[in-house]
């Protein structure tokens, strides 16, 4: 992260935005105690960003002066970056995106690699340094169980009915198609003597 400036205008905030800010997007040290300010938050955001600038000769822009900018823009207001971005900017997990598509295939096997694969990505977007863990708990209800747990056991439940579903449907289908047979003998038996005719015709 670069250095900041010592002229940055500080945001103007309100009290319960504050208290947002401090209790879900400032760092926090290892006692769960805030260590930057909103125009540290929005610093650190604006840097970590435009340093990726640098990655292109040909941009017309500094890191430095993008990130002023892209400070300016943010504190007047005039846009904000998703919660993603906003709390892991500048963190070594460096994960800024909301939203993730994961095809999903049509058979038992592929829907239980895809779980995997999202309670991989939950994990990424559940933590960050910015989160303490007695905070995750607290933001899934004092339970201890974050948002990716949740969603691996309903992701369990589902593929379990399915299977047992279609187990029920061929099992149904036998027991039905045993018990027309068994109804109707001299149907069967007829069906039966009509096949032995054309096989010896």
């Amino acid at each position: 992260m670069m250095n900041m400036p010592l002229n940055l205008t500080p945001p103007v905030i309100n009290p319960n935005a504050e208290k947002v800010l401090s209790k879900r997007y400032y760092r926090k040290d290892e006692n769960g105690q805030c260590v930057e300010d909103a125009t540290g938050l929005f610093w650190r955001v604006a840097s970590s960003v435009a340093a990726e600038e640098a990655k292109y000769e040909q941009s017309p822009w500094k890191p430095d002066a993008l990130a002023r900018a892209f400070y300016d823009m943010m504190t007047d207001w005039r846009f904000l970056p998703n919660s993603p971005t906003l709390m892991n900017a500048g963190s070594e997990l460096g994960q800024l995106s909301a939203c993730f598509v994961l095809p999903v295939g049509d058979s038992i096997e592929e829907i239980f690699v895809k779980q995997s694969d999202t309670s991989s990505v939950n994990d990424l977007s559940e933590f960050s340094d910015s989160v303490t863990p007695a905070e995750t708990s607290d933001k899934a209800g004092h339970s201890g169980f974050s948002s990716h747990t949740v969603l691996i056991i309903i992701g369990i439940v589902a593929v379990v009915v399915i299977v047992l579903g279609v187990i029920f449907v061929i099992r149904f289908r036998r027991t039905s198609r045993g018990w027309r047979e068994a109804q109707h003998p001299k149907r069967n038996s007829v069906k039966i003597k009509d096949a032995h005719k054309r096989r010896r015709n």
